[in-house]
Parts: C-alpha cells; sequence; structure tokens
C-alpha cells in the first residue's frame, strides 16, 4: 500500500491497521481546525487596528 502525506514519516516495518489511520486523521482534522481560528482571530486583530487607525487619523485631521 503506497503511503503519502503525514504516513509517509511511520515506520515501514509496522502495518497500520484501522485504528491507526483513524487516529492519524483524527490528529489532522484537528490541526485543520486550529488553523481557522487562529485565522480568524488574526483577522479579528487585524481589523481592530485597523479600525483604532482610522479613528485615530480621522481625530487628528479634525483638530486641525
Amino acid at each position: 500500500m503506497p503511503v503519502f502525506g503525514q504516513l509517509a514519516g511511520l515506520n515501514g516495518g509496522t502495518a497500520l491497521d484501522e485504528g491507526s489511520v483513524e487516529q492519524a486523521a483524527a490528529s489532522t482534522s484537528t490541526a485543520s481546525t486550529t488553523l481557522p481560528a487562529a485565522a480568524l482571530a488574526a483577522v479579528v486583530a487585524l481589523a481592530a487596528v485597523s479600525a483604532a487607525l482610522v479613528r485615530t487619523h480621522q481625530a487628528s485631521r479634525a483638530h486641525r
């Protein structure tokens, strides 16, 4: 059976049973759900910083 991706680093002498394949798939799905949450947090933080920068710029122009 050809082995690709994260499974390629496993020891070739051990056979993969269904449990280990499911466990590898579960760890992959956990990692993929963590990334979008972190990306969403980064986008929200960037939007907040951008909004604060715009408000600061508008306030400084109002005082001129």
